[in-house]
């Protein structure tokens, strides 16, 4: 199962500490629609590929199709913005519960993720650590 775990910028570990963060949960309806409509990337949109990444990706490609890494690629973003796509989530959650019955106990799960979400990213703002989801299957 593909997963969308979390790379902090710096104090990584520290960051994650105990928690197991899968973002996979809101790459999908109901929550692509909720962000985007608050003005919000999907959370698919913040994937994004390391130096490390990007050279096992080049070594498959022929010279002419190899990109040169480059800091954009990491696709970092603020843990701010985190917060507040979290928000937006956590208000739906409140308002909306009916959004979240597409199987039993998805709300319950809904909000354990966005629980786990806020403590993690929390830890990120008090650190000022940018995150970006690596590319599935690296």
């Amino acid at each position: 199962m593909v997963e969308f775990y979390v790379v902090f910028e710096k104090d990584n570990a520290a960051i994650q500490g105990c928690d197991y963060l899968d973002l996979m949960l809101f790459s999908r309806a109901p929550f692509t629609q909720l962000l985007t409509e608050a003005g919000f990337q999907d959370v698919s949109d913040h994937v994004g590929f390391t130096p490390e990444m990007n050279a096992i990706v080049n070594e498959s490609l022929p010279a002419d199709l190899q990109e040169e890494w480059s800091e954009e690629m990491c696709n970092w973003t603020e843990p701010e913005t985190a917060m507040a796509m979290w928000a937006v989530l956590r208000a739906a959650v409140e308002t909306q519960p009916e959004l979240f019955n597409e199987w039993p106990g998805m709300l319950q799960e809904v909000n354990e993720t966005l629980d786990t979400a806020e403590r993690v990213f929390q830890r990120a703002v008090d650190r000022g650590a940018r995150w970006f989801i690596p590319s599935p299957g690296f």
